[in-house]
């Protein structure tokens, strides 16, 4: 799992305490390899008690391993999608572009798989004796997809689809 694109995806759910730790990590990463949690701490305004409670809120067992993971991770430059799609692109260009961001798109999702909560959700599934699935919107058809799914390999399921519409 890429922790740099873990970081990034996760901004949102942050309390301010780990939006500074989190900003001082992706603004500074490869100066921070080096440093302890009271370190971190002190660059980021914040304490080693809340750096290593970041890097357990992350996954991790601690900010060594954070650390571990910050080094093998490797940052792609992001574009953003406002400033890709121009009105002035010919077809082949949007086609092109569209391409691009939907690679860009399963690359970042590739990035940030846990493989220890991967298989353990398998095996959740596996030994369940029913499946309940919830669907509202367009995570309807992702729902009723995998309902599909499961039914073929003889799963038993229970699936709620909610329509958005007016």
């Amino acid at each position: 799992m890429n922790c740099l694109v873990q970081i990034k995806e996760a901004q949102k759910s942050y309390t301010s305490t780990e939006k500074m730790i989190a900003q001082y990590i992706l603004e500074h990463t490869h100066d921070i390899l080096n440093d302890s949690a009271q370190q971190l701490g002190e660059k980021s305004q914040t304490s080693a008690a809340a750096v290593i409670r970041f890097a357990k809120k992350l996954g991790y067992k601690g900010f060594t391993e954070l650390k571990m993971s910050l080094a093998q991770s490797q940052e792609r430059p992001e574009e953003d999608i406002d400033t890709v799609l121009e009105e002035t692109d010919d077809l082949t260009s949007l086609i092109h572009k569209s391409c691009q961001l939907n690679v860009s798109t399963v690359q970042k999702t590739y990035q940030m798989i846990n493989e220890k909560h991967l298989q353990k959700a398998i095996d959740y599934i596996v030994n369940a004796q029913t499946i309940y699935l919830f669907g509202v919107g367009s995570s309807a058809i992702v729902a009723y997809d995998f309902s599909q799914k499961l039914l073929r390999i003889g799963k038993k399921q229970f699936i709620i689809l909610i329509s958005m519409s007016k």
